[in-house]
């Protein structure tokens, strides 16, 4: 027997075909929808009537949706769906990740789709639409890491001005606390954009023939984040597999390390996995984390440098205090310059011993801009790629090293890389650890 049916979301008319009494679910040619169907035990012939129209399935928002979106912001809204899912700690169906980052409550997303067309008064695609309100979160999150790295720079700063603290001046020094800022930054946009670019110079090369891919994969990543200064490659004659970013007053530069060329061009390191580890790069220059970093540890730096200047002139004090107490009949204020001198090396190891302190923090914050860059990488590419990226460097750093050890004298006594690596050390690394790294990409992976 046939029965004509109609689809409760988009209102085609549908023939289904069963025997009497049958229950069956029908899926909608045109946009997918799942509905039952039940054929009364006695024919009869009947209205197109409704039907009940379950959640859209994966499948159908892949088939109706997704095809009218690029595959790059299809990255991007997989990493959003496989960190809302760590959170939750269970896998997200794409549903479920659309109620919660739009919070549709009771709409659809469809509903959703039609008030943005409304407001730009034209009709939104869906590629503009998930892009958007990408760009949106991305705002939003940019935001919160501002009032994060500036309550990170009060905290190392106030660690720097503890003594003075516990001299009764905390009050003073909360009221300097915006003058603190601005001479950090100040000296951090020198650094980053005049000293930096200023001292590798030379070391850093412009490429003679960049290689296709590395210029495409610039442009690409640039239009998707909205980068309007232009990105430049460098490379740097070593052989570790490497690559960073910097930033001067016309651009954005990359320089990767002849040694990482040769293993792309060996074959050791795939174009995609070359393309993430480009896309960790830009995850920095998207997220200013060079300025950020040198801006966090700017009174830090300061510290260091003044307190070795205290000690450097306390040494000379104390050396000519010493001479003068010896050679000289008025050994009273040979014996006072020495004194000067040693409480001014003590006090400038206070200041640089402060500093270290200080540069915990400082450091813990950089460890965490790592993650993030890892986490860009993974959106302009896959998780997947990124750490196999992450974890060729490393194997490939390693044979690397292991061949400069081979040709040591007593080589089977030499290690790569310290079997253990104590607490101490890993407080004051900039990096987090490779495995660590590649373990939280991994786990991006499985939720995705």
């Amino acid at each position: 027997m046939k029965r004509l049916v109609k689809c409760h979301n988009c209102g085609r008319k549908i023939e289904a075909e069963g025997n009497p009494g049958d229950s069956i679910i029908m899926r909608c040619p045109d946009c997918g929808s799942r509905g039952r169907v039940v054929f009364p035990k006695i024919e009869q012939r009947t209205e197109p009537s409704p039907i009940k129209i379950d959640i859209p399935s994966i499948s159908k928002i892949q088939g109706d949706i997704f095809s009218n979106v690029s595959q790059a912001t299809i990255n991007r809204l997989s990493i959003l769906k496989a960190q809302i899912a760590q959170k939750k700690k269970r896998k997200l169906n794409w549903d479920e990740f659309f109620n919660i980052f739009y919070r549709l409550k009771n709409k659809s997303l469809f509903q959703k789709k039609n008030e943005i067309s409304n407001k730009k008064n034209r009709d939104v695609s869906w590629n503009e639409f998930f892009t958007g309100s990408i760009k949106k979160h991305e705002v939003k999150k940019r935001f919160i890491s501002i009032g994060y790295m500036i309550g990170v720079f009060i905290i190392v700063t106030m660690v720097l001005l503890f003594p003075l603290i516990l001299l009764g001046l905390g009050e003073n020094i909360i009221l300097l606390i915006p003058v603190l800022i601005v001479i950090g930054g100040i000296f951090a946009f020198i650094s980053v954009f005049l000293i930096v670019p200023f001292s590798v110079r030379k070391r850093y090369r412009k490429f003679i023939n960049l290689p296709s891919f590395l210029s495409q994969t610039a442009n690409d990543f640039s239009k998707q984040y909205g980068l309007k200064r232009k990105v430049r490659f460098f490379y740097c004659e070593t052989p570790e597999i490497n690559a960073m970013t910097y930033s001067s007053l016309i651009g954005h530069n990359i320089c990767v390390t002849s040694g990482l060329l040769n293993a792309y061009k060996n074959g050791d390191i795939s174009v995609e996995e070359f393309r993430s580890i480009v896309g960790h790069e830009f995850g920095h220059i998207v997220n200013n984390d060079v300025f950020r970093g040198s801006f966090v540890n700017s009174w830090s730096s300061i510290f260091k440098m003044i307190g070795s200047y205290i000690m450097m002139m306390g040494m000379g004090f104390a050396g000519i205090g010493l001479v003068v107490g010896i050679a000289s009949r008025e050994k009273g204020s040979g014996i006072a310059m020495a004194i000067a001198g040693y409480i001014m090396i003590i006090s400038g190891a206070i200041m640089r011993l402060i500093a270290k302190i200080a540069d915990i923090i400082a450091f813990d914050y950089q460890r965490r801009q790592e993650y993030n860059a890892d986490l860009v990488g993974a959106k302009l590419t896959t998780s997947t790629s990124m750490a196999r990226a992450l974890d060729k460097i490393e194997k490939l750093d390693k044979r690397y090293q292991a061949k400069k050890l081979a040709a040591l004298p007593y080589s089977e006594r030499w290690t790569i890389e310290p079997n253990n690596v104590s607490f101490f050390d890993k407080l004051f690394s900039t990096h987090p650890p490779m495995n660590k790294r590649i373990s939280r990409l991994m786990e991006i992976g499985k939720y995705s």
